[in-house]
């Protein structure tokens, strides 16, 4: 059921004896050594963004504060130099994972929180959502009144209201995630820095956390204890920039999604199950999840009559724990009332690439929609076909349950029409612990992820900065 790590160790070997032939040993491990650097420069490059660019004034803030030096910067300059970090940060992590041993626990763990501290640090110019936890937290903290029902827009004196996007939205995200930004605005105020800096250092926490949680399943998993899984994600840039740096609440699901999988290799399956309908309650895009954990579970059961009980078992719990977190915020239908009011636009994979190939915005949306709809019908049906697997018992384990699970919360930001990169923080998560024993499989998605990220990351600075795409979604959803 388990790793034989012996065949991951002898895959390991490959590369250093292949590359040595070619001196491949001293340039890879070269460019792991820049791995820290990288993350330093980012942090200059973002605290200096050019004058007359959107994010110019967060980077302002944040160089005001930190005390961080003043480059001055043209437009062009600022482009060259973001695409060559980012190429910089993929090459050194990847030579990183490369050279990690398992005698130098210790250093990559230093190592992964000083560039945790370093994107902590780092300002927020790719995405403006923390700023709209934060104003949202004001609601409900400060104001005492319902995300819910009042969208920010109501508070144009708050000091959060000139870097919020989105402020005619009321909050589209769970209970859970409306009682964290109400706690840390109370905590920290209204002050645009401070209120976003701790939603940063939380969020670079839930990194450093969900990468301690992975190494403990994978010495669970495996015939010895590996952090090599747990750097796998701490280190990746997708991870530390939309997590640390812009502070997406997709590092809090990661995180549940961990703990549930540690829970549940543990046997400990109520307390699984009930991180898992939390996760849901921040973010709705982890309820197949549950669906998959309870089939799995009544295939446990070798009696009809056990099956029927676990199945109302689960949903009974799911449907209290609903309640509970819903009932303080409900609204009857305005509670939703978000859905008919939240711009949509073709940022998910498949439709992103529809459109990036067609080119004209115009004609290329219908096609972007069509192509995403079929997607995610296809997703659907791999989805209850997956089910139905561990429902029959055809995917035994915890093992292929869990590749299940990442590969679903990978598809899903994939397919849908609304999606974006960050999307894929809890599918990285779940993929370190499963690249163990599925390596080529989960290479290719860490792959895929990593040019959409990438693309995405530079094309947003980049039209950010164009007089047509001010105030567009680009700026943070």
């Amino acid at each position: 059921m388990f790793v034989d790590t012996s065949r991951e160790l002898l895959r390991e070997s490959r590369f250093p004896r292949i590359s040595s032939r070619f001196g491949g040993d001293s340039v890879t491990t070269l460019l792991s050594r820049t791995l820290l650097p990288t993350y330093f420069f980012l942090l200059l490059l973002y605290s200096n963004t050019p004058s007359g660019h959107p994010a110019a004034q967060i980077s302002e803030m944040y160089r005001a504060v930190l005390h961080t030096p003043y480059i001055p910067m043209t437009t062009m300059l600022f482009r060259i130099s973001h695409i060559l970090i980012m190429l910089c940060l993929w090459s050194s992590y990847i030579a990183k994972i490369r050279t990690l041993s398992y005698e130098n626990s210790r250093e990559n763990w230093i190592l992964a929180i000083a560039v945790t501290l370093l994107a902590v640090l780092t300002p927020p110019v790719t995405s403006r959502d923390v700023f709209y936890y934060s104003i949202s937290g004001e609601v409900t903290s400060i104001y005492k009144m319902n995300p819910y029902s009042t969208p920010p827009s109501a508070l144009p004196a708050s000091p959060l209201y000139g870097y919020a996007d989105w402020k005619f939205l009321t909050f589209p995200y769970g209970p859970i995630w409306t009682v964290i930004c109400g706690a840390v605005v109370f905590i920290s105020g209204t002050g645009p820095f401070a209120s976003t800096f701790t939603f940063k250092i939380l969020c670079g926490s839930t990194v450093l956390l969900s990468a301690f949680l992975i190494q403990k399943i994978s010495s669970k998993i495996s015939l010895q204890p590996s952090h090599k899984a747990a750097m796998l994600y701490a280190m990746n840039p997708i991870v530390l920039v939309e997590a640390a740096v812009n502070a997406h609440l997709d590092a809090f699901i990661a995180l549940l999604l961990v703990l549930t999988v540690l829970l549940l290799i543990s046997n400990r399956k109520l307390p699984g199950y009930l991180a898992l309908c939390a996760s849901a309650l921040i973010k709705p895009t982890t309820v197949p999840l549950l669906g998959f954990f309870v089939a799995a579970r009544m295939q446990e059961e070798s009696k009809l009559l056990s099956k029927v009980f676990q199945l109302a078992k689960y949903l009974i719990v799911a449907a209290i724990l609903a309640f509970i977190t819903y009932y303080p915020f409900w609204h009857g239908a305005e509670t939703f009332g978000f859905l008919s009011s939240e711009r949509f636009s073709p940022s998910g994979l498949i439709p992103l690439a529809v459109v990036a190939i067609m080119f004209f915005r115009k004609f290329a949306l219908p096609w972007a929609a069509t192509t995403s709809a079929l997607a995610s019908l296809a997703l659907v049906y791999w989805s209850l076909r997956k089910g139905f697997e561990l429902l029959l018992g055809k995917a035994r384990g915890y093992r292929k349950e869990v590749l299940i699970w990442g590969t679903f919360m990978f598809l899903l930001p994939v397919c849908f029409y609304t999606a974006y990169p960050w999307y894929l923080l809890p599918a990285l998560a779940l993929l370190s612990i499963t690249q163990l024993y599925s390596q080529r499989y989960s290479r290719l998605l860490f792959l895929i992820a990593a040019c959409w990220f990438t693309v995405w990351t530079v094309g947003t600075l980049f039209f950010m900065s164009l007089p047509c795409c001010q105030g567009s979604p680009l700026q943070g959803t």
